[in-house]
């Protein structure tokens, strides 16, 4: 799927690729960060300039919060919420995505930034054990 170009019709992507509905949210996230690294290094993004780079926020008080509850269940939620200290805010998110867009980020390019509170660094601590 990260060779696909353009803006493809998403349900036939879905069906051709057998995507279950609940490994839609991880597998489109995690497409969205390789087609990210793959487009900041493509010709038509190079030579206008263009820098391409993802935001990754972690749990953030918006409506998909809810949908996130329903899909992952409150106990997990609740646990990524934990990790951090609170759920994030729009406010939280906003200055990052202004930092990409300025000249302070101009060397910035093919990036994920985890805006998340520290939620993935501290799964990944878990993970590894320290």
């Amino acid at each position: 799927m990260v060779g696909i170009e353009g803006f493809p019709d998403v349900a036939k992507v879905v069906a051709d690729h057998a995507v279950r509905n609940e490994e839609g949210y991880p597998v489109s996230k995690e497409l969205l960060l390789l087609w990210t690294f793959r487009a900041a290094h493509q010709d038509l993004f190079k030579r206008r300039g263009i820098r391409v780079n993802a935001v990754s926020p972690g749990p953030v008080e918006t409506p998909i919060l809810k949908q996130f509850r329903t899909v992952l269940g409150d106990a997990r939620v609740d646990s990524d919420i934990a990790r951090v200290g609170r759920a994030g805010t729009s406010g939280d998110i906003a200055p990052v995505v202004l930092f990409l867009c300025s000249d302070g980020a101009r060397w910035v390019n093919g990036a994920n930034v985890p805006v998340d509170g520290g939620l993935e660094a501290s799964i990944n601590a878990e993970v590894l054990g320290f």
